[in-house]
């Protein structure tokens, strides 16, 4: 028996062997033996105290060795320290300016320039009304890297009329970072980094999700957009995200500014799993404009 958190052994687990009257506690080693069982299936219930109770179903055929994983969670709760900080503890040189999942859903409609541009330090430059450059420092394009959940991103490197083609709507948090943090990231990030992230299922069993709707008066449009998340308490998620976007020609007050339509039609899909020791994650994503 194996505490999950430290590997240290844990002793006076109570076992027992559900449908029988087999019962045992472990040794001050953490062990424990159970003799002359017969060939099959055997569902095991352990317990232990501060830990969640565990049923683990084993298939015995001849002698074996199975280990017993638990959490401990009362006795790892002596004390809880809130603490909060301006500066991002990764980041010993400069301010990490963010973006929360709030306000970014602002701008649900619009691109993900147009919600960088609301950060200090940050400016941007259009050639479109989809295509918005992020600008730092005076810098754009090559001289700006862009992670997207871990990724990184080449799009907007090639000249004015390419921007980060990355749906606003598949984001949960944006951060940006400069001086010399960004370096980190990689040599050429002299201007800074935006770093996106998708938002995280929880270790719980639960579906959770948002819908967003919104009208835009300015080119007779609007966008929708809708994301899942499933996640099971072992740890396994599935998420799914998926958005429309569709604007006509915007509008001066005497004239159209013709050819700035926008379509974008874009979804996201990933699946994972979130152990305390272990894990994965895959995710997919489509940005078409």
């Amino acid at each position: 028996m194996i505490d999950t958190h430290d590997n240290t052994i844990l002793k006076q687990a109570e076992v027992r062997i559900l449908n029988t009257d087999k019962f045992l506690i472990t040794n001050n080693e953490g062990y424990f033996k159970f003799d002359n069982l017969c060939k099959g299936e055997y569902d095991i219930e352990v317990s232990h105290l501060n830990c969640e109770t565990l049923q683990k179903r084993v298939t015995v055929k001849s002698s074996k060795t199975v280990n017993f994983y638990m959490e401990h969670h009362l006795e790892t709760l002596n004390e809880v320290l809130l603490k909060g900080e301006l500066y991002d503890s990764t980041e010993k040189t400069t301010v990490a300016s963010r973006l929360s999942e709030s306000e970014i859903d602002n701008y649900s409609s619009q691109s993900l320039g147009d919600a960088l541009n609301t950060l200090s330090g940050v400016s941007t430059f259009s050639s479109g009304r989809a295509i918005v450059k992020p600008v730092i420092h005076g810098l754009h394009s090559s001289r700006i890297l862009t992670m997207n959940n871990g990724v990184r991103q080449e799009d907007q490197q090639w000249g004015v009329e390419h921007a980060p083609n990355i749906d606003v709507n598949n984001v949960s948090s944006i951060k940006v970072v400069k001086g010399s943090s960004a370096l980190q990231y990689g040599g050429d990030a002299v201007g800074g980094i935006i770093i996106t992230e998708a938002k995280k299922a929880p270790l719980i069993d639960t579906l959770m999700g948002k819908a967003l709707l919104t009208g835009v008066s300015n080119g007779r449009g609007g966008s929708a957009s809708t994301a899942l998340i499933k996640s099971y308490k072992n740890g396994l998620n599935i998420r799914g995200q998926g958005s429309l976007k569709k604007l006509g020609d915007s509008e001066a007050p005497d004239y159209v500014l013709s050819n700035t339509g926008v379509r974008e039609e874009n979804f996201a899909f990933g699946v994972g799993l979130n152990k305390i020791s272990h894990g994965f994650d895959v995710s997919y994503s489509r940005f078409y404009t």
